[in-house]
């Protein structure tokens, strides 16, 4: 947790390497990136209210968005080439909001989470949006249950709950063979 670290972004092309430094500390904080090769990254323990952006090809951060609501332990992913959501998370564990990088807005007209979370993540899948896993504040304990959000209309339908409850990690939606991969993170 020292906030000077949490400044640092490295990079590997044949070894890893200094890149560059944020301009505001950042733990779990959430990620995206998108189809120009921008990556943005919203908020984190230290400077929830804020974002930055790294835009394709360069080598510092930029402010980025205001967030409409304080964001760490979210998850994050690119809808399409304009526009990208953040689920959960922060203070308001159970807002879906959806950011426009062409007009600079946000818009919060997808339904809330029947239960909210943080540090659970997501992916996109054949239209669907799959979040899993996270700490949730309808139990107030990790949580194995899933969520499948509709890509286009943000409506929400309960999944299938995962073999153990856990939060803090990654998913990656392997789309060639239908499967998704949950990797590592914590247990309660």
């Amino acid at each position: 947790h020292d906030p000077a670290f949490a400044r640092t972004c490295i990079t590997m092309t044949t070894s890893w390497q200094g890149h560059s430094s944020l301009n505001q500390p950042r733990i779990y904080a959430s990620a995206v990136t998108m189809a120009s090769g921008d990556t943005f990254i919203l908020g984190g323990w230290y400077s929830p209210v804020t974002s930055e952006v790294l835009q394709n090809g360069a080598t510092s951060w930029t402010a980025g968005p205001i967030p409409n609501t304080p964001v760490f332990g979210a998850c994050s992913l690119a809808l399409d080439s304009t526009r990208f959501v953040a689920i959960g998370g922060g203070l308001n564990h159970e807002v879906v909001t959806i950011y426009n990088t062409v007009s600079g807005t946000w818009d919060n007209s997808w339904p809330t989470l029947t239960e909210g979370r943080r540090g659970h993540s997501c992916v996109l899948m054949l239209g669907k949006i799959i979040v899993a896993g996270g700490y949730s504040f309808n139990t107030y304990d990790y949580t194995a249950t899933t969520l499948h959000i509709d890509a286009t209309t943000g409506s929400a339908t309960a999944g299938l709950e995962m073999v153990q409850a856990r939060a803090y990690f990654s998913m990656q939606s392997m789309v060639m063979t239908g499967q998704v991969l949950a990797i590592g993170g914590v247990i309660g």
